[in-house]
């Protein structure tokens, strides 16, 4: 039975649909968070301190408060937590699927076939990050604990198999997945209900939804993905985060990284 070092919590924001300009979103974006099996305890610490300012901000608020999701919190509250967030050890990584820029009709219209795609690309960035962080002082065998905010919709057996699948192909289907790190019977679901790992992956995945994702007046509001953009992977030099910490996908959406609404991932 394996012994975790790491533990990946995973969310999304907007959708798998395709009715573009019609009610879907033009990208499904999925975001994991990543740390030391132990990270938790400090996430838990920087939250408690993140609630305590907010509760001495807002007398109005009841004792008994607790940090809601992204979508449920006024702006204050958000800038609070996404700068506490910053002060945990962690990494994340990011791929932002564009559904415009699909050719492929069948795997556009194939809901569980395309999250399956995006989640493998982003299970290689969280055996990357792994590789990146692992040391053999750090305990446990090197291998990644992986929680996906649990869907209803979602197959998550499929992609257990999937990855399974993938596993054991591996020298015949080529993917850049760092197999020491990763372990299919240790990719699970859980329910969102208070888990501050999946608080941590949804702000993540929210924020980054709010920049990449345009009103239809054409707005978009990156100051929270700038501000969480502190924990991105990078490429091994640490000049980069494209195709890292931020994967466009598919190959025609590439080019959007050089958009001047994503100028600030250059930044960070």
């Amino acid at each position: 039975m394996p012994s975790p070092t790491f533990v990946a919590f995973i969310d999304e924001s907007g959708c798998d649909g395709d009715a573009f300009g019609k009610g879907s979103s033009d990208f499904l974006i999925l975001s994991a968070a990543v740390g030391v099996d132990i990270f938790e305890n400090d996430l838990r610490m920087q939250l408690s301190f993140a609630r305590d300012a907010i509760l001495a901000g807002d007398k109005r608020k009841p004792k008994d408060w607790q940090i809601p999701k992204f979508d449920k919190a006024n702006g204050p509250v958000q800038w609070v937590v996404c700068e506490r967030m910053t002060e945990v050890m962690f990494n994340a990584a990011h791929v932002l699927i564009h559904k415009p820029s699909i050719k492929d009709e069948k795997l556009r219209k194939d809901r569980n076939r395309l999250y399956r795609y995006a989640s493998k690309l982003l299970v290689e960035r969280i055996s990357w990050i792994c590789d990146a962080q692992h040391h053999p002082l750090a305990g446990g065998d090197g291998t990644c604990r992986i929680v996906f905010s649990q869907d209803l919709s979602r197959s998550y057996k499929l992609f257990r198999e999937y990855l399974s699948l993938l596993s054991a192909q591996r020298e015949r289907i080529a993917t850049s997945i760092k197999w020491q790190h990763i372990s299919p019977e240790l990719v699970e679901d859980r329910p969102f209900k208070s888990d501050l790992g999946l608080l941590l992956a949804d702000y993540h995945a929210s924020a980054l939804g709010l920049a990449a994702q345009k009103t239809k007046f054409g707005q978009f509001d990156d100051r929270y993905a700038r501000v969480l953009g502190e924990k991105i992977l990078k490429n091994p030099t640490g000049s980069s985060a494209f195709g890292y910490g931020y994967k466009f996908w598919p190959k025609e959406a590439e080019c959007l990284y050089h958009d001047p609404q994503f100028n600030w991932m250059k930044r960070v």
